[in-house]
C-alpha cells in the first residue's frame, strides 16, 4: 500500500510525526488515518487509544517490514490489542527499522510475549521495549526473556506494573549481565525479597546500567545499599512504594548521601510486607525523626542530587526540612501526595520556593497548633503559573482556637478569593483573630465558609457588627453555622440577626448568604426587614435544626409560630415586590418555612407571586450575562 502511494509520486509526510494519540478512533476510522498518514518519510508514529483491528495491524506490520520504512518510534498504548493483534505487529519488530517500541496497558498473553522474543532473538536496531501495566504473567515473562540475550542493541526496558513474580525476576537476573542496559523498570510487579535480591546482584554486573526502578516491590535495602555503594554509573535509582525493613532505612540513606545518585525516587515507603496488606498500607517512614534527620543528612552529603521525589510529609516534617534546609541545598523535592491530596507539589531549595498544581492550598488532614507556621511559610511562598495562591482549604482539619490565633496572626493581608474553615474547631477566638486580620489593609476573602464549627451566636454577631462597621470587608459569599449550647425557644430572636438585616440594608457585595444553626422565624425577620434596599443578594439559604423537631406525620403547630410567619410571609413579598425595592434575590431556601408552616398560613396566597419574582430576577440575571 504504502509503496504504490510512493509510486503514484504521493510526496512523503512533511510533519515526520505522525501522532493521533487520544483521537479515541474506533478500527474503521483507525484505518482510514493510517492509509492517509503512513508513507515513508515518518520516524514518528503514535496511535495510542485508538482501536487497532487485525486490517490495522496487518496494514502497520506490512509497513514496519518494508525495506523503505522510516519509523524509528511507534506507540500502540492502550490499542485495545487482541492477542492475534499483538503477534501480528509483535512478528515485524524483528524486521523493523525501529528504535523505540511502546505497547503500554494491552493485555499480552503467552503466544504474544514468544512472538516478541522471536523478533528480538532476530537483532533489530531496537533500543527501547516498554510493555508497561500489560497484565504479564510469570511463565509470559520467562518466554519474552529467551529472545533478549540476542538484541544486542537494546539499552532500555520498561516492564513495570506487571506480574513477574520471583520466578521470571530470578530468570531475568541470570541473563541480566548479558545484556547491555542502561535503564531497567521492573518496578510493581509483585516480586518479594528473593526475586529482588538477585536482581539487584545481578546489576552488580551490568557496567552500562545508570538508571534502575525496583519500587513498589519487597525490597531488601542492606542488598540495595551493597549495590549503590559499589556501583559507579548509577544515577537514578526508583524505590517508591518498596516494602522494607525498618532498621535497614538509615543506613541506606546514608549511603545515599555518600552516592552519586541525581535523581531518587522515595515516595510511599513503607514497613508492610505482605501483600494482603499493601492496599491499606500508607507512607509511614519519615513520621519518624530518626529516619527525617537521616535523609536530611543525605541531602547535606549528597551535592549530586537534583530531584527527589516523596508522598506525604506532616507539617511537622515539612517545618524540619525548612529549618534544616542549607545554602548547598541545590535540589527540587517534589511530593506526589501533598496534602493527602493525591497532587504533586514542587519545592526548590535552598530558597524554598514552591510550585503548585492549583490555585488552592488544600490540606486534607488534622493541623495541630504547633505546624501553623510553616502553613503560612507555603501560603507566602507558593506560585501557581508564577502568581500567588488564592484559595484556601481548611475544612476537616480540626484546627482549634489556638492555631486559628496563630494562623491569622501570621497570614500574609492580601485578597483571598477563598478561605473554607468548614468542620474544624473554629470557635469564638477564632472569630476573634479572623476580625483581626480582616483590620489590616489590603485584608480581604471573597467567599469565606464556616459551616460546622463550634462557633456561637455571639462570636457571628462580634462579626457581623464588625462588618456593620467596615462593610467593604463582607465577603460576596458567607456561609457559616452557629451552635448554641442549649435549645432556643422557637419565639426567641438573637441579636446578630438583627446585624446581619442592618448590613443588608447597607448593600455590601455580599451576593451569597447561607447560614445554619437554630434558626427561629423571629431571627427570618429580622434578617429579610431590610432587604428592599439591598442591590446585591441573590442567594439567601436559611437552614433551620428546628425542622427536626417536627418529625411526625401531622405536627401540630403553635398559633404564635403561625403568626411569626405569616408575617414573615408579608415582609418578603413587600421586600422584592414592592414597586421602589431594589431587591434582585433569585434563589430563596427556608425549609423550616416552605415544608412546615407555609401551607398553615393566610398569607400562602402571595407565594405564588414571590415565586414568579424569583424567577423573574433569575431570567433578567441571564440576560446580563456576556454573550459568549
Amino acid at each position: 500500500m504504502t509503496e504504490e502511494k510512493e509510486e503514484k509520486g504521493d510526496a512523503p509526510n512533511s510533519n515526520h510525526l505522525v501522532d493521533a494519540s487520544h483521537m479515541n478512533m474506533f478500527s474503521k476510522s483507525t484505518k482510514s488515518f493510517m492509509l492517509k498518514n503512513l508513507v515513508f518519510g515518518v520516524v514518528l508514529l503514535d496511535l495510542s487509544s485508538n482501536h487497532i483491528d487485525e486490517d490495522c495491524s496487518k496494514l502497520l506490520a506490512e509497513h514496519l517490514c518494508s525495506n523503505k520504512c522510516t519509523i524509528r518510534s511507534l506507540s500502540v498504548e492502550y490499542c485495545h490489542l487482541t492477542h492475534k493483534c499483538s503477534t501480528i505487529i509483535f512478528s515485524a519488530i524483528g524486521n523493523s527499522p525501529l528504535y523505540e517500541f511502546y505497547a503500554d496497558n494491552n493485555i499480552l498473553s503467552n503466544e504474544n510475549c514468544l512472538a516478541l522474543a522471536h523478533s528480538l532473538s532476530k537483532n533489530p536496531p531496537l533500543e527501547l521495549l516498554s510493555v508497561v501495566g500489560c497484565q504479564i504473567s510469570s511463565d509470559s515473562f520467562i518466554q519474552l526473556f529467551t529472545g533478549l540475550p540476542k538484541s544486542k542493541k537494546l539499552k532500555h526496558l520498561r516492564f513495570d506494573s506487571n506480574s513477574m513474580l520471583d520466578p521470571s525476576a530470578i530468570a531475568l537476573a541470570d541473563i541480566l549481565p548479558s545484556l547491555h542496559l542502561e535503564s531497567l523498570g521492573v518496578s510493581d510487579n509483585e516480586i518479594w525479597r528473593d526475586g529482588t535480591t538477585a536482581i539487584i546482584q545481578a546489576c552488580l554486573r551490568c557496567d552500562t546500567l545508570f538508571s534502575l526502578d525496583i519500587g513498589y516491590n519487597i525490597v531488601d535495602f542492606f542488598e540495595l545499599g551493597l549495590y549503590v555503594q559499589k556501583s559507579e554509573k548509577l544515577r537514578f535509582l526508583g524505590i517508591s512504594g518498596s516494602k522494607i525493613y525498618e532498621e535497614q532505612l538509615n543506613n541506606f540513606l546514608t549511603i545515599i548521601g555518600q552516592s552519586k545518585i541525581t535523581t531518587l525516587l522515595l515516595e510511599g515507603i513503607n514497613f508492610h510486607h505482605m501483600p494482603i496488606s499493601w492496599g491499606k498500607a500508607t507512607e509511614n517512614a519519615f513520621s519518624n525523626q530518626s529516619h527525617i534527620a537521616h535523609l536530611i543528612k543525605c541531602f547535606d552529603s549528597n551535592s549530586y542530587l537534583k530531584d527527589v521525589r516523596l508522598g506525604f510529609f506532616e507539617l511537622e516534617q515539612l517545618l524540619t526540612l525548612y529549618e534544616a534546609r542549607k545554602p548547598s541545598w541545590n535540589f527540587t523535592l517534589s511530593f506526589h501526595n501533598f496534602g493527602k491530596t493525591r497532587n504533586t507539589w514542587l519545592i526548590h531549595f535552598p530558597d524554598f520556593k514552591i510550585e503548585s498544581p492549583c490555585n488552592k492550598l488544600f490540606w486534607n488532614t488534622r493541623i495541630s497548633p504547633g505546624a501553623v507556621s510553616i502553613l503560612n511559610v507555603i501560603l507566602k511562598n507558593t506560585s501557581f503559573n508564577g502568581k500567588p495562591i488564592e484559595i484556601i482549604d481548611l475544612h476537616g482539619t480540626k484546627l482549634n482556637d489556638e492555631g486559628y490565633c496563630k494562623f491569622f496572626a501570621e497570614l500574609l493581608p492580601k485578597t483571598y478569593t477563598e478561605l473554607d474553615l468548614s468542620n474544624t474547631d473554629l470557635r469564638n477566638n477564632s472569630i476573634d483573630s479572623l476580625i483581626e486580620f480582616l483590620k489590616k489593609p489590603d485584608s480581604y476573602i471573597e467567599r469565606l465558609h464556616m459551616q460546622r464549627t463550634k462557633s456561637s451566636a455571639a462570636a457571628f454577631q462580634v462579626y457581623f457588627q464588625f462588618l456593620n462597621e467596615y462593610p467593604e470587608k463582607c465577603p460576596k459569599i458567607l456561609s457559616f453555622r452557629f451552635e448554641s449550647s442549649k435549645p432556643r425557644e422557637e419565639n426567641s430572636v438573637l441579636d446578630y440577626s438583627g446585624e446581619i438585616g442592618q448590613l443588608l440594608e447597607k448593600n455590601p457585595a455580599l451576593v451569597e448568604l447561607r447560614l445554619g444553626g437554630q434558626v427561629t422565624g423571629k431571627d427570618a425577620n429580622n434578617i429579610i426587614s431590610k432587604l428592599k434596599f439591598n442591590s446585591n443578594l441573590r442567594f439567601l439559604e436559611l437552614h433551620s435544626d428546628l425542622f427536626d423537631r417536627y418529625k411526625s406525620a401531622d405536627p401540630e403547630l403553635d398559633e404564635q409560630l403561625l403568626a411569626v410567619f405569616n408575617d414573615f410571609v408579608e415582609m418578603f413579598h413587600e421586600a422584592i415586590l414592592s414597586e421602589d425595592t431594589k431587591c434582585i434575590l433569585e434563589e430563596f431556601s427556608f425549609p423550616l418555612l416552605t415544608e412546615l408552616f407555609l401551607g398553615s398560613i393566610p398569607n400562602i396566597s402571595l407565594w405564588p407571586s414571590i415565586l414568579r419574582k424569583l424567577e423573574s430576577n433569575y431570567n433578567a440575571h441571564l440576560d446580563n450575562q456576556p454573550k459568549h
